[in-house]
């Protein structure tokens, strides 16, 4: 690819809708921007459910099942919000409730 092409392709991934995915332990949040000139960040969308992951934590070791749910429901919702904006990558951070529990990996791995 020539070099001029490169800096075109390059310069158009850098406008083109992002969204952001926090996990919390009590709550969830997605966030949609398109970056703009000048590192000013234009809000498309944005969306936020209660989770509740961290409850029992302490006393199971493990997030309950039905706070997993939550998860999963918030996290479909926030897919749709994401797509029907024109994103194309997600970025995602998870709280250490879901690091630290013991079925945090394999709530990390599902799709």
């Amino acid at each position: 690819m020539p070099k001029v092409r490169r800096r075109a392709v390059a310069a158009a991934t850098l406008r083109d809708p992002v969204a952001v995915v926090d996990i919390g332990s009590n709550s969830g949040r997605v966030m949609v921007f398109r970056p703009e000139a000048g590192g000013h960040l234009h809000v498309l969308a944005g969306s936020r459910a209660a989770l509740r992951l961290a409850r029992n934590l302490d006393r199971t070791g493990k997030i309950p099942p039905e706070a997993l749910e939550r998860a999963f429901e918030a996290l479909r919702d926030f897919r749709a919000i994401a797509l029907g904006s024109g994103v194309r990558r997600f970025e995602a951070a998870g709280t250490s409730a879901i690091r630290d529990a013991a079925n945090g990996p394999p709530f990390i791995k599902r799709r």
